[in-house]
């Protein structure tokens, strides 16, 4: 299964939750044109390695899901977002399906 049915399926299933709030963490570059013609490149989203996943838990903890296929890896990126999250009292956690979600 790839890896967006998968956060698909847990999205719907964490929206449920009535002490949970989810959302998508769109992360990117946008190209952005200037009065001028000028191109720029704006990226959106939190940081490179952010979660894929990013919610707020009841009383207001931090969580974050980076969702995985079963090959997946993490990169150094995403390993550092992780330990920051949990290093300073969030939740974090690498998930390949709902059950682990």
């Amino acid at each position: 299964m790839k890896e967006s049915a998968i956060q698909r399926q847990i999205r719907l299933y964490l929206g449920n939750q009535d002490d949970l709030i989810i959302y998508r963490n769109q992360c990117g570059v946008a190209v952005h044109y200037d009065q001028n013609g000028k191109q720029r490149f704006v990226p959106y989203g939190l940081l490179k390695g952010s979660c894929d996943l990013i919610g707020i838990m009841y009383p207001g903890i931090f969580i974050g899901f980076e969702v995985k296929t079963d090959k997946g890896q993490l990169s150094d990126e995403q390993k550092l977002f992780i330990a920051l999250i949990r290093r300073t009292g969030g939740y974090a956690y690498v998930v390949r399906s709902v059950d682990e979600a």
